[in-house]
């Protein structure tokens, strides 16, 4: 009830936050909000006024507030109630309560923090002290709520790999089947009927593959984990690697009857090239043209296409090559089925899955594009997507060029 003043040398020379905050300001007597709303907005935070218990303790619920600056003596609900009331909630536990009080007396303290308040000021306000509070406070409420989202992400993570090695088990059993089946089938005859040699081997041949290339995946994944992949470092040309997945490409792509292409522009002298592990780019384009393949009905196409920005272009797209040096961008684009936006982001995250058109169930094992996006880190560069479901894909792949 009593009116707060300011002591003290004031607010000069406080730094504003690195982060806004918010701070729920109560008391029951408007001018008092003003005072502490003044200092709270000087700080560079976001003051909720309150005007008394019961309509703080709504608000805190209904805004979630960093902080709360709690009167005591207030009509109704008083403060110590309505701090009570905070800290029983599960919802607003957590948020940290200062009491600002003209009251000086040891059984006030004692009932605040009896009541759950972290805190104690007693009116006249010292404004200096009260701004080094609110500061910390928030400081300690910001790290928290870091923890605890690394927290989530930990625990995200963790069910992301066990439904991972789940699938990987599912997805290592089929190929495995195939294969078994085969040689079954091949075993009973002995091998003398020379068109079921010829039916099987095939089969047998593409699922070993198959299976190769999940093992591959969940190597590269556990070296990149462990920050120990195989990286060479030496300056290779961009443009021979485009044509050379084009190629290596081009019975599968026949086979689908997807038409594939590949458009490089010739680079002027010295342009072009790359630093960094020649194979892993190669992977990198293969991955990505593979992806495109597999998302391509028949009659539709793919296309591969090489071009260089400048360094006066290099900056829209996020990168910063060497001084005088541009960007190798490489885009490779298809008319399949597209990806829906609230999954463009997603599929970048090891262990998300996206159906196979041809099967309607999740194929490989959920790490090609998360490992795109790591290579291309290591090449100093971005990878970007756009997509509309129907309309196709088109990966863009924005890396620096070498040194000159």
């Amino acid at each position: 009830m009593t009116t707060t003043e300011l002591s003290g040398p004031g607010m000069t020379g406080i730094a504003p936050p690195a982060l806004r905050g918010r701070v729920l300001v109560v008391d029951d007597v408007p001018a008092n909000v003003t005072v502490l709303s003044k200092i709270v907005q000087i700080l560079g935070h976001e003051p909720i006024p309150a005007a008394g218990g019961e309509e703080a303790v709504e608000k805190a619920r209904a805004s979630r507030p960093d902080l709360v600056l709690m009167d005591v003596m207030m009509p109704g609900v008083d403060g110590i109630e309505a701090t009570r009331r905070l800290k029983s909630d599960p919802a607003t536990r957590l948020v940290p309560v200062v009491i600002v009080t003209a009251l000086t007396d040891s059984d006030s303290r004692k009932r605040a923090a009896e009541a759950g308040a972290d805190d104690f000021m007693t009116k006249p306000v010292d404004a200096l002290e009260l701004s080094l509070r609110i500061r910390s406070f928030l400081a300690v409420k910001q790290t928290y709520d870091e923890l605890e989202a690394a927290r989530q992400r930990a625990a995200q993570h963790d069910r992301l790999k066990t439904e991972f090695l789940a699938s990987v088990s599912h997805e290592l059993r089929t190929p495995l089947a195939a294969v078994a089946a085969a040689a079954r089938a091949l075993s009973r005859d002995g091998g003398s009927r020379p068109e079921n040699v010829a039916r099987l081997a095939p089969v047998i041949l593409e699922e070993c593959s198959r299976l190769g290339r999940i093992l591959d995946e969940a190597l590269d994944f556990a070296r990149l984990d462990a920050g120990v992949l195989p990286w060479a470092d030496a300056e290779f040309a961009a443009a021979p690697c485009v044509e050379s997945v084009a190629a290596t490409f081009a019975a599968a792509a026949e086979e689908k009857g997807v038409a594939l292409s590949a458009q490089v522009r010739a680079p002027g002298p010295g342009e072009g090239t790359l630093r960094g592990d020649r194979d892993r780019f190669l992977q990198l384009l293969g991955n990505l043209t593979s992806n495109a393949l597999k998302f391509t009905p028949p009659g539709g196409t793919v296309r591969l296409a090489l071009a260089r920005a400048g360094p006066a272009d290099a900056q829209r797209f996020g990168v910063t090559p060497p001084a005088g040096r541009g960007l190798v961008l490489v885009a490779v684009e298809d008319t399949g089925v597209g990806i829906a936006p609230e999954n463009q982001k997603l599929i970048f995250e090891r262990f998300r899955q996206v159906a196979d058109p041809a099967t309607g169930r999740p194929s490989g094992a959920g790490l090609g594009l998360a490992i795109c996006q790591d290579l291309v880190e290591r090449f100093g560069g971005r990878i970007g997507l756009r997509s509309s479901p129907g309309q196709g894909s088109r990966f863009t792949v924005a890396l620096p060029e070498a040194p000159a």
